[in-house]
């Protein structure tokens, strides 16, 4: 497996394990985004909050009498936004709830060292919220994941 170790392949890496989500009709990467989206329920992944750096602290590094030296560790965090529809009704609150559902289980499944497929993901952390997007003119109803990764 190659090393991963920029923005694109992270946010490669996240759109195809979260587009694995049975649920959803189509799912775009970076490079992929349409001027407007045909199929529903429809996931974009991009980037949000671009490299946040911190340096550990030395003295916070140590295990028994063996020193870890600092290191940096960086923070990215996307949004997969899964747009479900443009109006509320039964049918579009079922299929919410069975998108929330096969993203959650993908996101759960996942394993330290093969975080999304990427060994250099260290570690994440995840939340989501049902929310109202723009795009393209239309408003959806949505839900935002919010995605940090880290990595060191």
């Amino acid at each position: 497996m190659a090393v991963v170790v920029s923005l694109k392949d992270w946010n490669t890496a996240i759109e195809t394990t979260l587009g694995a989500a049975a649920a959803l009709d189509r799912d775009y990467d970076y490079d992929e985004v349409p001027g407007a989206l045909a199929d529903l329920p429809a996931m974009v992944v991009l980037p949000q909050v671009w490299f946040q750096a911190r340096d550990s602290d030395t003295a916070q590094n140590t295990f028994g009498t063996a020193t870890i030296e600092p290191a940096r560790h960086f923070e990215v965090t996307f949004w997969a936004d899964a747009m479900i529809s443009t109006v509320m009704t039964a049918q579009t609150s079922a299929i919410l709830l069975d998108v929330a559902e096969d993203i959650n289980d993908i996101l759960n499944d996942q394993r330290p060292g093969d975080y999304f497929g990427d060994p250099t993901i260290k570690s994440f952390e995840w939340d989501a919220e049902r929310v109202l997007i723009q795009y393209s003119k239309q408003m959806y109803i949505a839900i935002r994941y919010a995605i940090t990764i880290r990595t060191f």
